[in-house]
């Protein structure tokens, strides 16, 4: 390895992949994050530093040099950890080691933001319309509630987030596929090598849809699934027929290698299945997301469709139950977005949620709001036809500074919780809806603690 610094080799930054990186009093945080499998790999300050000089213009000589002059230090102390990261990065594919008597074209390097609140993922509703009538929908969709951004506007929205860094935008809505320019807005991330991921309910997924989706460039497919049967999925769905085109639909995407996810909505119509939901995940290599039904809109007509706080602790254990005997052994696949970037920070300056600290939404008429599910008027941010996306991020409307500022070990009954590092104190959302404040914990995640509590206990397996 010591030959290497002496040899003409210019390391350069990878461009398969997208850096995110912010700093702040007291603080840096950093992801270098692959948009084509969706890995993301957490850096510290002083690796940040090395790949500052990964721009294709540098010999490892020159990077060395850069190095000592920054840090005062000798370069016989800087060299061999030097070569030791160089060789992790290239293993890593976030930089190659090119050799030559003449310089790369120099890769521009984006520059370290100044926030705590570097923006990561943003969940771009495109529209209100929807082709189905789902009994748990708590958004107002449908004709005439919004007037939905037109491309170009999308296009200005897109170079704005490319400059904040932002390295994944979830299309969803409504149903997105019925926008007749859907592919000619996904186009206008994929070109900045943004990661695209489409929100679907599948039903219009047919050979054609499946292809341009494939040929698209988006990363990854999130499709809605609420059963295996049709006598389940169909009524909570709303429209005959929608479980075969679906599946269809799931089927159709898994032939042409695009990577899933399946969100499932846990409620009594569904809790007889939750083994043959997770063999079929399985069987499509699939991640997941389980979640309950949020008290707003919908669902407070269909209440005999939830569990109550006092049920989902029996009903979850036996989730898990399934779980284990699906997986045999090899660990959930359950994702669960967001949890990795607030446990980059210690735990009493961990926020609760990543919603509005380092993702946001934007509503199909361009209102922003911290999440997909705090919809509510007093948590709306701001406006990207008023306002630029930066701005709104860094100055924002309503009460979005207090959820940032708010710890999940400030929440009443939290703070001495096993389970806090793993729930974070649950959703917010789910907590507004329950209590009417951000400040009280979310019952259904107390609930769901208990459950794996007692599988724990049970099982003597140990999952967290």
């Amino acid at each position: 390895m010591k030959a290497l610094v002496e040899e003409k080799t210019y390391p350069i930054l990878s461009n398969r992949v997208l850096l995110n990186r912010a700093s702040y009093d007291g603080g840096f945080l950093g992801v270098v994050y692959f948009p084509a499998g969706g890995k993301k790999i957490h850096i510290n300050e002083h690796l940040s530093t090395v790949l500052d000089y990964c721009t294709g213009k540098r010999t490892v000589e020159s990077v060395l040099n850069s190095l000592a002059r920054k840090y005062h230090e000798p370069k016989v102390s800087l060299k061999e950890p030097l070569v030791q990261i160089l060789d992790t990065l290239e293993k890593e594919d976030i930089i190659s080691m090119r050799d030559g008597t003449e310089p790369q074209a120099k890769m521009k390097i984006p520059p370290v933001l100044k926030t705590p609140y570097p923006l990561h993922t943003v969940n771009l509703e495109l529209t209100a319309e929807c082709n189905l009538k789902c009994m748990h929908c708590f958004g107002k969709f449908g004709n005439g509630h919004f007037e939905e951004l037109t491309l170009e506007e999308i296009g200005d929205l897109a170079k704005q987030l490319k400059k904040l860094q932002v390295y994944e935008v979830a299309l969803s809505g409504g149903e997105p596929l019925l926008r007749e320019d859907f592919f000619e807005i996904a186009k206008v991330f994929v070109k900045d090598g943004v990661a695209v991921g489409l929100m679907t309910n599948g039903s219009l997924v047919d050979e054609q849809m499946a292809d341009n989706i494939a040929r698209a460039g988006i990363n990854s497919v999130g499709v809605s699934l609420d059963g295996v049967r049709s006598d389940t999925h169909d009524p909570f769905r709303g429209v005959r027929g929608s479980f075969q085109k679906t599946m269809k639909g799931i089927q159709l995407l898994h032939d042409r290698g695009m990577r899933l996810k399946i969100y499932t909505v846990l409620n009594r119509m569904n809790s007889g299945e939750m083994k043959a939901l997770l063999e079929l995940y399985r069987r499509l290599d699939a991640t997941y997301s389980v979640s309950r039904t949020l008290t707003r809109g919908k669902p407070r007509e269909n209440k005999h469709l939830l569990f109550s706080v006092k049920e989902f602790p029996r009903f979850y254990e036996k989730f898990l139950v399934a779980e284990e005997v699906v997986f045999r052994g090899e660990g959930s696949r359950i994702k669960e977005g967001g949890r990795e970037e607030l446990a980059q920070r210690p735990v009493e300056e961990r926020a609760r949620c990543h919603a509005g600290v380092h993702t946001l939404n934007i509503r199909p008429d361009g209102a922003v709001t911290p999440c997909a599910s705090l919809i509510e008027p007093e948590f709306v941010m701001g406006n990207i036809r008023d306002n630029l996306v930066e701005d709104i991020w860094l100055e924002p409307e309503g009460t979005v500074n207090q959820i940032r500022e708010l710890r999940a070990i400030e929440i009443e009954k939290c703070a001495d919780c096993r389970f806090l590092d793993q729930c974070g104190s649950g959703c917010m959302a789910c907590a507004y809806l329950e209590k009417g404040t951000i400040l009280a914990p979310d019952l259904g995640a107390c609930a769901k603690m208990e459950g794996s509590k007692s599988f724990f206990r049970k099982s003597g397996v140990r999952r967290f």
